[in-house]
């Protein structure tokens, strides 16, 4: 009965391993709610101009991220020029990832622009606040047409805009503000009509996302020690083999 059992143990072993090799979850900054926190604008309007908001993410290990989640609201102004929630807009996403240059976001290493029907828009059953103010959130997905592979211990910035057409400009895309320390920050660049940068400032808050696809992270410890097992079991068996 022992063989039946080595070989399972031998499996297992082999499963832990090819899962922790193809992780889920790679890097997470959960919502704060109900309120949105301190959100920040990263729209651009055709030949107009507007905001391009980043925030910063390390990873333990290299990995290879295949999909981009995050979390925001659309704000626009009514007749009286008061703040509302608003409708979404968006007719293309940008997508990019940055190298950082002295903690600010660098040189592009990766950019996608879809049509807003290729990202996945889940509205919010639960509703948010901007202050005061009753908002509508939303949760984003897109599927990466290419992997971005990520270096472990390297630092990266990404970016999440939102374009529309000419004269289209409220509502406004905002992305909201994600877990993280008092001290957590992200940067927001004004983009010139020409789509040129114009300047860039620090911005108070972590950013609302998650990053997911395949990694080299280590087991966990419970996973291990089966591992550990199964490793044992196989030398005894081939212990009993040769006597």
């Amino acid at each position: 009965m022992i063989r039946p059992l080595l070989l399972s143990l031998a499996l297992s072993a082999s499963a832990l391993f090819t899962a922790a090799a193809h992780a889920g979850p790679l890097y997470t900054q959960a919502p704060v709610e109900p309120n949105v926190g301190v959100a920040w604008t990263s729209q651009y309007r055709v030949n107009d101009g507007g905001w391009r908001t980043h925030d910063d993410f390390t990873l333990a290990g290299n990995a290879s991220v295949q999909r981009v989640t995050w979390r925001g609201i659309y704000l626009g102004n009514d007749a009286a020029g008061q703040t509302i929630d608003g409708v979404p807009n968006t007719d293309t996403w940008t997508l990019s990832f940055s190298s950082d240059n002295a903690g600010a976001p660098g040189g592009l290493l990766y950019t996608s622009t879809v049509a807003a029907a290729q990202v996945t828009r889940i509205q919010s059953p639960d509703v948010g606040y901007f202050g005061s103010l009753p908002v509508t959130v939303y949760d984003f997905s897109l599927d990466l047409a290419n992997d971005f592979d990520a270096l472990g211990g390297t630092h990266y910035w990404l970016s999440l805009q939102s374009t529309v057409g000419a004269g289209a400009w409220s509502p406004a895309f905002v992305w909201t503000m994600g877990e993280g320390d008092a001290a957590a920050t992200s940067y927001q660049q004004w983009i010139n009509a020409d789509t040129s940068v114009a300047l860039g400032v620090e911005r108070a808050g972590n950013r609302a996302f998650a990053l997911h696809g395949e990694g080299n992270e280590l087991p966990e410890p419970a996973s291990l020690a089966l591992i550990g097992l199964a490793l044992a079991a196989g030398a005894f068996a081939r212990r009993r083999r040769v006597a």
